[in-house]
């Protein structure tokens, strides 16, 4: 192997090299062994053929036998240099090669670079976006999350298949449900135990069933060791990054849509946990399905990207409230309520686990809110996302 032919650092390289420093616009050049070759051997220049003879590569037998090239002179001569050397007939080569079956080819690759090359080369990203008979399976698809990015690829004109907890215990488990589909987009249930696990047997899944794709939604600040249920997305992020399929990971912030029980009640309301005036970067659940709906079905540009979803600025649970006033007319009471007041009500009826979880969320969400940048929705859609008064009148309205 030969770094930089050529050039002023041109230097070869043992193939089994590991950490070899290369520079950008640095050329590699590898020589391997010859193979047997490719297409049609009766196409093959009789001149070449003649070459390979005299380089003893092909045999005179051979070069008739599979080449159809019938030769005139010796080889022997062509060694030595005297007497006729070795050449061919053009005429009879001609007739020889006209007589033979025409040569069929089976289109099969020479190269079987494995599932995820296509959607890595960009080669389906076109055919993707325009086709109703492929499918994506969307693990999680009958919650509200999944439920939108389901919406938004049917809008696109591709088939999703929404797949649950029922779907993992059928016959043939995951991997029977996900033949067939082209991607797969990863969503673990809210608060899972052990969400690696979950997302490690999922792209084991996909690999089995020959999915080349996998979208993974994740969350916004997924390193955050003062949350669990983040830092297990993290983990999860790694997973995907390292599970050989071609990838994309989501990061969404706190959703909009998480208020609005409270807000279309008789007498609206939004009490939590926390600071209320907290900085956060909310995301519109409308914008997250059709951000994730256009990396799955246009893939191109894509590939080895992780984005960040939320709205075009930063808002706090006040905004929210305020939002409301404005769109309902009327006024929205906003206060922080104590969290060991929540953990002795609405959050009672929860598993000790997940209780514990949500409080040391709402222990950071108090200390640090949760801001997300806006420009991952305008570098997918070309747009930004909706503003907060607007995603409000749209659910409220």
């Amino acid at each position: 192997m030969t770094v930089d032919p050529g050039g002023p650092n041109e230097r070869d390289v043992d193939a089994l090299a590991d950490a070899e420093p290369i520079k950008a616009g640095e050329v590699i050049r590898i020589r391997t062994t010859g193979g047997g070759g490719w297409g049609d051997p009766l196409a093959r220049d009789p001149e070449l053929v003649v070459r390979d003879v005299v380089w003893r590569k092909v045999s005179v037998e051979a070069a008739l036998r599979d080449y159809g090239v019938v030769l005139t002179g010796s080889l022997d001569d062509s060694s030595t240099g005297s007497g006729q050397a070795l050449g061919y007939d053009a005429d009879a080569t001609a007739a020889e090669r006209a007589s033979r079956p025409a040569w069929e080819s089976d289109d099969d690759a020479f190269f079987d670079r494995g599932p995820g090359y296509a959607q890595l080369a960009g080669e389906h990203s076109a055919r993707m976006s325009t086709s109703a008979d492929l499918s994506v399976a969307v693990l999680g698809g009958h919650g509200k999350t999944g439920q939108s990015v389901c919406r938004a690829l049917a809008a696109r004109g591709v088939s999703a298949r929404a797949l649950g907890r029922g779907d993992l215990a059928a016959p043939g488990g995951l991997t029977a449900a996900l033949r067939g589909c082209v991607a797969l987009y990863l969503l673990a249930p809210n608060m899972h135990p052990d969400e690696l696990s979950y997302a490690e047997e999922a792209l084991a899944a996909a690999r089995a069933a020959g999915v080349s794709r996998v979208v993974h939604h994740s969350v916004a600040s997924p390193f955050a060791p003062s949350m669990p249920h983040h830092l297990a997305k993290a983990h999860a992020e790694d997973a995907v990054r390292r599970s050989g399929l071609a990838w994309t990971v989501l990061q969404p912030g706190a959703y909009v849509q998480n208020f609005l029980p409270a807000l279309r009640a008789d007498v609206p309301e939004l009490a939590v946990p926390y600071d209320v005036h907290a900085l956060f970067g909310f995301a519109d659940l409308v914008d997250v399905g059709e951000v994730a709906a256009e990396v799955i079905i246009s893939p191109e540009g894509h590939l080895g990207a992780t984005y960040e979803i939320a709205g075009p600025g930063l808002a706090s649970v006040s905004d929210v409230a305020s939002a409301a006033a404005r769109v309902l007319g009327r006024e929205v009471a906003c206060r922080r309520t104590d969290p060991g007041g929540w953990a002795d009500g609405p959050g009672a009826g929860l598993p000790e686990r997940e209780r514990a979880w949500l409080l040391r969320m709402f222990d950071h969400y108090d200390r640090h809110g949760l801001p997300v940048g806006g420009r991952g929705v305008r570098a997918v859609l070309g747009r930004d996302g909706l503003p907060l008064v607007e995603v409000v009148r749209r659910e409220l309205g």
